[in-house]
């Protein structure tokens, strides 16, 4: 029972981070801030499917980079094409984007896991998020002409920083990655493949078919290359560099008060059009990288 709420506070953890790098940090501003309830309930969510994919993690044993990438595209598949449907807008394009362009490089690998990985990511981590925060500050702009003051976005930004502070805080508590129990991973699996059903009974486009393949890909390609143990799905102990965190908030900040009274950025097509080819080159070299273990 010890290791299964150390399990469930992990991935709440990261629930609590997840949610800050992809709804916080790179809208910068949204239309309405979220009340407390709606925070909670998507922390709720993030940390379920962090659950998820850790729980895949444990039972494939993906490792290294190669790992860590595919974990990546398979948060960004279940957030992207099993709670929301937004991998169903525009096949084949948003196939790539959001889950692949989106959730794997930036919310995953640039704002969760190469913070975990101390000095080796570090470097890597906050010039992502500093540049990706940058680039969505200018953007949102375009889609709305009452942007708030500073007082009003630092308003916003910063309870959404805190809790992502919180959420690294306590992964640095636990040490190694908690195993989660047999049970727990059945019900993880099921609960997703039943949603995913109501909604294709629902809503039955053969389109939808496509996200239990792209799922079956990574998890294939995951299973592929379990053979070490899973680098960057154990927890170090960070301490202080959480306080980086707080270097791309302000420069987010600080850029989407520098356009407000200009045009800003292209848009969402520029968005896709920059990050989408890295999500998708990264995903298509750790499928390329399974293939080839397979051949051995």
């Amino acid at each position: 029972m010890r290791e299964t709420i150390r399990f469930l506070m992990q991935a709440l953890a990261l629930g609590m981070a997840g949610y800050w790098a992809s709804e916080a940090l790179f809208w910068g501003f949204p239309p309405v801030p979220g009340d407390p309830v709606t925070l909670a309930v998507t922390v709720l969510v993030y940390a379920t499917v962090f659950a998820a994919v850790l729980a895949a993690a444990q039972v494939t044993r993906a490792s290294g980079l190669p790992g860590l990438v595919l974990c990546g595209a398979l948060f960004g598949f279940l957030i992207e094409g099993v709670v929301v449907d937004t991998m169903m807008w525009g096949v084949p394009v948003t196939l790539v984007w959001v889950p692949l362009a989106w959730h794997m490089p930036l919310t995953v690998l640039a704002a969760i896991a190469a913070l975990r990985l101390g000095g080796r990511g570090l470097w890597l981590a906050v010039p992502a998020l500093v540049v990706a925060g940058a680039v969505n500050a200018g953007y949102f702009p375009t889609v709305r002409s009452d942007l708030p003051g500073l007082g009003a976005v630092l308003a916003y930004q910063l309870p959404f920083l805190g809790v992502a502070i919180a959420g690294h805080l306590w992964l640095d508590r636990p040490g190694p990655r908690a195993e989660a129990p047999r049970w727990l991973v059945w019900g993880l699996a099921l609960g997703t493949l039943g949603l995913w059903g109501l909604k294709l009974v629902a809503d039955p486009q053969p389109k939808r078919l496509l996200v239990p393949v792209m799922i079956g890909l990574t998890l294939w390609a995951m299973r592929r290359g379990g053979r070490a143990t899973a680098e960057a799905a154990g927890f170090g102990h960070a301490g202080a560099r959480v306080w980086w965190l707080a270097l791309p908030t302000v420069t987010t900040v600080l850029a989407g008060q520098l356009v407000r009274g200009g045009p800003g950025f292209p848009g969402n097509e520029w968005l896709a059009m920059s990050y989408g080819p890295v999500g998708l080159g990264l995903w298509v070299w750790a499928l390329w990288r399974a293939v080839r273990d397979a051949r051995r």
